[in-house]
């Protein structure tokens, strides 16, 4: 018993020094991507909440160090080939074609590959999560978020408008990105300017919900029900931090380009997430029978063997 502890720790000793390694290596590769995405974070509001990404990870490694440690095998070589496809992506997105977003997104399968072929497959799976946060972390450029996001965005503040309608003494419509109101106390503008900027925060509101949802290690079928709920719970928690911000601003009469109302509305709009995907993820039902070998397999992991 005696020498199969030792020979464990010997195991993880010897994977966690290859496994740091390789990502130092990784890090000094991606060093100007991962440079200009931190800057690109401490220099815009919309951005800066994802510098709490790395922490997020290092809390989610810690609460799994335990089902980390014991399902630790001694890799896969899928994993080398995980590697080699994220630097041809990487390649690719640098000549012939030049797009700085691929080049960056090329840093989860090259992490990815050297988790898998540090610690196989069971390893892996138990770090898909982290992964995601990571992938979740890296800034969408405003092009593609915009033709993403704006019309829905612009649909929502239209939402917000009507049901601001029916709140007693106030006549509202929007104008572009904007909701005009009219009521007994005053006339002004809530200035949203929502279509590309305060929907980044939907990044956010992603960010939080996988952390919660994966803080623990979950049953299939739990995880299935969290990815059917989850972009319906982002949405509406997003339709509540705009119709929150119009509701401040209308009612505490706050000049149009305040920024108060919408950062305690941001705030609000959190704790409603949080508690929705905590409520779903503690919600007992017949169908969330928690399988036992989901705490020593992982949710990903699988029946997987070590060389497939």
């Amino acid at each position: 018993m005696i020498e199969k502890t030792e020979l464990l720790k010997e195991n993880v000793m010897a994977a966690t020094i290859k496994l740091v390694c390789l990502l130092v290596l990784c890090a000094w590769f991606f060093w100007s991507e991962l440079l200009a995405m931190v800057w690109g974070m401490l220099g815009s509001s919309e951005k800066v909440h994802l510098l709490a990404v790395p922490v997020m990870v290092g809390l989610l490694i810690y609460l799994r160090r335990d089902a980390l440690r014991a399902n630790l095998t001694s890799g896969s070589f899928a994993g080398i080939v995980m590697i080699i496809s994220g630097f041809l992506v990487y390649a690719f997105a640098m000549w012939p074609f030049n797009y700085g977003y691929v080049r960056d997104l090329a840093i989860i399968p090259v992490m990815g590959g050297i988790i898998l072929a540090s610690c196989g497959w069971r390893v892996f799976g138990l770090c898909v999560p982290i992964l995601l946060l990571m992938l979740l972390a890296i800034p969408i450029p405003s092009r593609i978020y915009a033709a993403i996001v704006i019309r829905l965005e612009t649909r929502t503040i239209g939402a917000v408008a009507k049901v601001l309608s029916l709140l007693p003494g106030t006549d509202v419509f929007v104008k572009g990105v904007d909701i005009v109101f009219s009521s007994t106390k005053s006339d002004s503008i809530v200035a949203m300017g929502e279509s590309n900027r305060g929907a980044r925060l939907l990044s956010a509101f992603g960010v939080l919900g996988t952390f919660v949802v994966f803080s623990e290690i979950r049953s299939w079928t739990r995880i299935f029900i969290a990815v059917i709920v989850a972009a319906p719970i982002v949405f509406l928690c997003n339709f509540l931090r705009l119709l929150f911000w119009a509701i401040l601003n209308i009612y505490g009469q706050l000049p149009a380009l305040s920024k108060m109302p919408r950062a305690i509305s941001f705030v609000l709009s959190i704790v409603v997430l949080y508690g929705l995907f905590a409520l779903m993820c503690d919600f007992k039902l017949n169908i969330f029978v928690e399988d036992k070998a989901a705490d020593s397999m992982g949710e990903l992991s699988g029946d997987c063997d070590d060389g497939r």
